[in-house]
C-alpha cells in the first residue's frame, strides 16, 4: 500500500491568540465554543486585538490534526482537502509537508479564500473559535482520489465533512469507489453535527462498514445510545470498533 492513512477533511489555517476573557466577551463569538463566521467578521474581530498580541499560525482542521499526530508516530499519511490559491493555502501545504503529510489535491480555488479558524485562548485555557470555512467546504472531486484511496490501508474522515454538500458528495463518491481491502475510519466530530446531518451518517453506514468509529465517553448514556439518542450501538450496526 502507498499510504497507511488517507484523510479526507476540512483544511483550515489555525491562528491562535492568547487573550483575556474580556476581549472574547466583547465579540459576538460563543465563549469556549465554535461559531461559523464570515471572513469580514474575522477581520473586524482582529482589528480590535490589543497591541502586541500576535498569533501562532499552523495548519489545522480535525482530520489534519489527526494525520499530523499519526504521521509523527511514523505512519505514511496523505490528505485530500480543498485550498485556495492564496498565501494561507501555500502555508497550509508547507505545514503538511513539514509534518510528513502528502497533499493529494492539485486544484485550488481562485474565487474564495483558504479557510481560517481564529482561536482565542483565555487564561483558564478555555478555547473560543470563530471559523471562516472558505475553500475548505468546496471540495472539487477528482476521480484520482478513488485510486489513492485504493492504495491506502485506511480511509479516514470527519463528521464536519458532512456539513457541506460539495464535501459530503465528494467523500461519498470516494467511499463508494473504495475497495474492501481499504479499511474505513470515521470521527463523529460533534454531537450537533450528528443530530443535524444524521441522514448523511446513515447513508454512509449503508454504503460501507465502518471499521473504526471515533467518539467520546459522554456521547452514550446507560442504555448504549449515542448523545441525542441518534443511534443504538448494537451488534447489527456496520461498525467493527468504537473508540472513546
Amino acid at each position: 500500500m502507498k499510504f497507511d492513512v488517507l484523510g479526507v477533511g476540512n483544511a483550515l489555517v489555525d491562528e491562535t491568540f492568547y487573550v483575556d476573557k474580556s476581549f472574547v466577551d466583547a465579540t459576538e463569538l460563543f465563549f469556549n465554543q465554535f461559531k461559523s463566521i464570515s471572513y469580514q467578521e474575522q477581520e473586524e474581530i482582529l482589528s480590535n486585538l490589543p497591541d502586541g498580541v500576535e498569533p501562532d499560525v499552523v495548519c489545522g482542521g480535525s482530520t489534519t490534526n489527526s494525520l499530523a499526530a499519526t504521521s509523527n508516530f511514523g505512519s505514511n499519511c496523505a490528505h485530500i482537502c480543498q485550498l485556495a490559491n492564496d498565501d494561507r493555502g501555500k502555508l497550509y501545504e508547507e505545514n503538511l509537508s513539514h509534518n510528513g503529510i502528502a497533499s493529494m489535491n492539485n486544484f485550488y480555488h481562485d474565487q474564495v479564500r483558504t479557510g481560517r479558524c481564529l482561536v482565542f485562548i483565555t487564561p483558564n485555557s478555555e478555547r473560543t473559535m470563530g471559523t471562516y470555512l472558505g475553500a475548505s467546504e468546496k471540495l472539487v472531486f477528482n476521480p484520482e482520489f478513488i485510486d489513492i484511496a485504493n492504495e491506502s490501508k485506511i480511509l479516514f474522515s470527519e463528521g464536519y465533512q458532512f456539513t457541506s454538500e460539495e464535501n459530503y458528495s465528494a467523500f461519498l463518491t470516494i467511499l463508494k469507489g473504495t475497495k474492501l481491502t481499504t479499511k474505513v475510519a470515521l470521527s463523529l466530530s460533534d454531537p450537533g453535527v450528528v443530530k443535524v446531518f444524521k441522514e448523511r451518517f446513515d447513508e454512509v453506514f449503508s454504503v460501507r462498514k465502518i471499521d473504526y468509529l471515533f467518539t467520546n465517553g459522554n456521547w452514550k448514556n446507560d442504555s448504549g445510545k449515542t448523545h441525542q439518542g441518534c443511534w443504538q450501538i448494537s451488534d447489527h450496526m456496520p461498525i467493527s470498533a468504537i473508540y472513546e
